[in-house]
This record gives structure tokens, C-alpha cells and sequence, in this order.
């Protein structure tokens, strides 16, 4: 998507290669002409049909809606051959035990507990507080500040509010 949330996940990249140059961000893919063509950031926005097949690429998708997100991950970013990236904010800390699946974005001041699950093409906003055993579907979309208690389970393609609280073993 070539919407303002690239911005934030820029932000994330710059962060990340500032500790160790691991991405170059080759441009923003958006199939809506009014967010195709011209640049953002100084990258250009680039209509879908425009993409080459490749398996040297990765793709993230910058949508929080689950069933756009999954449908432009299946029928776009995997239909080129594209690997899924994972971006994590570097501030964010987590136990080995925590397993976090591809094509998942995880933003600044989230914090994981032990034996967490995120699955993939998760995104989790900014200081979401997720609690131990908890194991969160594909394709899941966790709003700023909430609060996810121990030994919950989200389903696949779940949309949880900003600000939200899901209370221990739901």
C-alpha cells in the first residue's frame, strides 16, 4: 500500500539499517491510481502490473485490513515469487521462546512475554503489551496501545482495536 502508514514503516527500516543494513526499499505498490505514480519519501509509487517475477525480492504489506491483506499477500506478493519480509521496530524485545512468522510487522514499545505465538503477516502496532502463551492468527491486525493478557488465543484474520483489552485465557 502506498497509503501515510508507509511513513511509520519506513521509520522502522531506517532504524533497523541504522544497526545493521539489512533493507533497501525499492518503492511502494499501490493499484490505486490515485496512490500510483509519483514518489513518497523520494521512492516511486508503483502500480502492480509494473513488477517483475522475481524470488531476490521481498514484499510486506502495509494493510491492516485481514482480508485485503491476505488476498494482496496470496494474489500479488507470493503470485510474483516474492519472499515475505519481517520487519521488527529494533526497541522491541522478546524471549527466544517467542515465534514470529513472515511478512509480520511489529512497531516501536511493544512488548512480547514467553511462549508467544504471532503468526504470518501479523501487524502490531505501536505499544501493544502481549501476555505469555498467547498465540495470534495469519493475517491479524493488533491496533496501538492494547493490551493482550497470558493464554489468549486470536484467530486468523482478527482485527483488534486501539486501545483494546482482551482479558487472560479468551
Amino acid at each position: 500500500g502506498a497509503g501515510a502508514v508507509i511513513k511509520d514503516m519506513c521509520i522502522i527500516i531506517d532504524k533497523i539499517n541504522k544497526i545493521k543494513p539489512s533493507w533497501s526499499v525499492l518503492g511502494f505498490v499501490d493499484n490505486d491510481k490515485k496512490l500510483s505514480g509519483g514518489k513518497i519519501l523520494g521512492l516511486p509509487k508503483i502500480n502492480f502490473s509494473e513488477l517483475p517475477d522475481s524470488n531476490e525480492i521481498y514484499g510486506i504489506c502495509g494493510i491492516t485490513d485481514p482480508k485485503l491483506k491476505k488476498k494482496i499477500v496470496n494474489e500479488e506478493i507470493k503470485e510474483k515469487g516474492y519472499k515475505l519480509a519481517t520487519i521488527i521496530h529494533p526497541d522491541v524485545k522478546y524471549p527466544e521462546d517467542v515465534i514470529i512468522e513472515n511478512g509480520s510487522i511489529i512497531f516501536s514499545g511493544v512488548q512480547i512475554s514467553c511462549n508467544v505465538k504471532i503468526g504470518s503477516c501479523v501487524w502490531i502496532d505501536k505499544n501493544v503489551l502481549i501476555g505469555h502463551d498467547t498465540s495470534i492468527g495469519d493475517y491479524s491486525s493488533i491496533m496501538p496501545s492494547t493490551i493482550i493478557s497470558g493464554m489468549c488465543n486470536l484467530g486468523r484474520s482478527c482485527k483488534i482495536g486501539a486501545g483494546a483489552i482482551i482479558y487472560q485465557n479468551i
